[in-house]
């Protein structure tokens, strides 16, 4: 049994690539004995996909490398590695030689393999950066120059944050003491010169950045939407709707993170270094204080962010469960109306909008009782400061002026942290979010080559050779040796109970489904060369 090839074969299916094993076998003259590792990397490298053999542990290969892939066993077959997981040491694996999945443990794998695994992945999807924040950036990258200007104003507007606490201490320890009204004029007009441009740079600042927001928003969502739109049958086939549209509204949540929310965290973590400079130069031990307190809050956030995440996804998988009910029970209200069912339709949307309900209490409660404790540091640390600052002062190591300076400057340094701190909780959405956004976007689409063939005009024959096809690798076949061949002009009906296949032979007619062993010829050419717009362009369907 030439396990390698059989292995390939799968993981192109998974791709969406077409492979002919018995035009493979003829063309390479292969025998029943299995092909050496470096023909099989040739072979796999034949259909456009990039392959190389690597030496490498089970538990580092899927964050290196793509899966599924070939791994190489001491009896010199090949089985194919579907998915591992790394916190159970585990991983699914298809061996050809036994026909179904199946589950083996990291020991178990190394026990049998050579340590060698083809890594394989197709060019057209390779030359695409996998979804991450990585494909965020580059698409947003493009406009540098504009993000550019919108830190530079922040980075300015923050700059002019440093002026109130002097101004403060100026006024309480210079005009006040020696009743200066001439300083005072002069550092009220100039407050008020700062404070008017520090107005305009902000609007102008918001301006750009909404506007730049605007289009890329524009711009990732037709990306999005033309990416949703090539992805192959089977994807929509095998998800509700309504967690379909779920994901596609995470696109918002994910670039508002980035562009905004980056640009804070860049600016913030500066300014907040900048403030515990000045601070330190105004009272050490005070800046301790404040620093120890910070460290507290930070501890605070870091704690429940497993339990965070685990809310978060919660509230994500109910919310998706409630709109995929309400979008699908809205489509089908005929059916509804004709079954006279609407009173257990109400009961089950009460039970799935219940659970939403209950997951975003949960997640908002443990928000509320972070944010509580976490004003009760910034109270106790005000407290502190206030209690050791006038001491200090009583012992002429500080003056009043330095005390109310050091104060503001304290405040504005924990409000960049504490915005950093809540930062992360965002982050976690977003990581959600892409995760999420992922499973669309990261999802191989049909391919659409140009090299593909199309027919100056179809006359109508169709043939059936020895087709088999199951639904996915761990199903039963629903069809099996099918073979049949239809002339141009004939009508044919297909009869049968329900499930038995009828629906699924036009599917695989039009090629939203690809079979799993055997050809289907259109006017004696093997679909699986044809540009599939075309072929469906070219068949009339009329839909249950």
């Amino acid at each position: 049994m030439q396990t390698g090839l059989i292995c390939f074969e799968l993981i192109a299916k998974i791709n969406q690539i077409n492979v002919d094993l018995r035009t493979v076998v003829r063309e390479y003259g292969i025998t029943d004995e299995e092909i050496p590792k470096e023909e099989l990397v040739k072979i796999i490298r034949n259909f456009e996909f990039k392959a190389k053999i690597k030496q490498i542990q089970p538990e580092l290969l899927e964050s290196k490398y793509p899966l599924p892939a070939i791994a190489l066993l001491k009896d010199n077959s090949c089985m194919a590695i579907l998915k591992i997981d790394t916190q159970n040491k585990k991983m699914l694996v298809f061996p050809p030689i036994e026909k179904n999945p199946k589950e083996l443990t990291f020991e178990e794998f190394e026990e049998i393999s050579t340590g060698e695994i083809i890594i394989l992945s197709h060019k057209t999807f390779n030359s695409q950066i996998k979804f991450g924040f990585k494909w965020f950036f580059n698409e947003i990258m493009t406009y540098k120059r504009v993000i550019a200007e919108v830190m530079l104003g922040s980075f300015i507007i923050q700059l002019f944050g440093l002026i109130t606490p002097l101004f403060t201490q100026v006024i309480l320890d210079k005009v006040i003491v020696h009743r200066s009204m001439t300083t005072l004029d002069v550092l009220a007009f100039a407050f008020v010169a700062v404070m008017i441009f520090e107005f305009l740079l902000n609007v102008s600042r918001k301006y750009i950045f909404v506007h730049t927001a605007c289009k890329i928003d524009a711009k990732l969502g037709a990306k999005l939407f033309k990416h949703l739109f090539n992805l192959p049958f089977v994807y929509f086939e095998s998800r509700k709707v309504g967690n379909i549209i779920a994901r596609v509204r995470e696109l918002d949540q994910i670039r508002n993170f980035i562009t905004d929310k980056s640009v804070s965290l860049i600016i913030d973590l500066f300014f907040s270094t900048v403030f515990v400079v000045i601070m330190f130069f105004y009272s050490m031990k005070l800046t301790f204080v404040v620093l120890g307190f910070v460290a507290l809050i930070a501890i605070l956030y870091v704690t429940i962010t497993p339990e965070l995440r685990k809310r978060l996804e919660d509230k994500f998988q109910m919310g998706a469960q409630s709109n995929s009910y309400l979008v699908e029970s809205v489509t089908g209200i005929q059916t509804v109306k004709s079954l006279a069912i609407e009173g257990s339709m109400q009961r089950k949307w009460e039970d799935y909008l219940g659970d939403y309900v209950k997951s975003g209490f949960k997640l908002s409660n443990m928000g509320n009782i972070a944010s509580a404790i976490s004003g009760l540091f910034q109270k106790a640390m005000t407290i502190c400061i206030l209690y050791f600052g006038v001491k200090l002062v009583i012992d002429n190591k500080m003056t009043i002026g330095q005390l109310i300076a050091f104060q503001m400057f304290a405040g504005q340094f924990t409000g960049p942290i504490l915005r950093l701190v809540n930062l992360w909780n965002e982050f976690q959405q977003a990581l959600l979010g892409v995760d999420r956004l992922g499973d669309i976007l990261n999802h191989p689409i049909e391919i659409q080559s140009s090299k593909l063939i199309t027919l100056p005009q179809l006359q109508g024959s169709v043939k059936f050779d020895n087709i088999s096809f199951k639904y996915s690798v761990n199903t039963p076949n629903v069809l099996e040796n099918l073979s049949f061949d239809i002339k141009p002009g004939m009508s044919v009906g297909i009869v049968g109970r329900s499930g038995s296949g009828k629906s699924t032979v036009t599917k695989l007619i039009q090629r939203l489904y690809l079979t799993n062993e055997g050809a289907i010829y259109v006017d004696e050419v093997d679909i699986r060369h044809m540009n599939p717009l075309w072929l469906r362009s070219n068949i009339g369907v009329v839909l249950q």
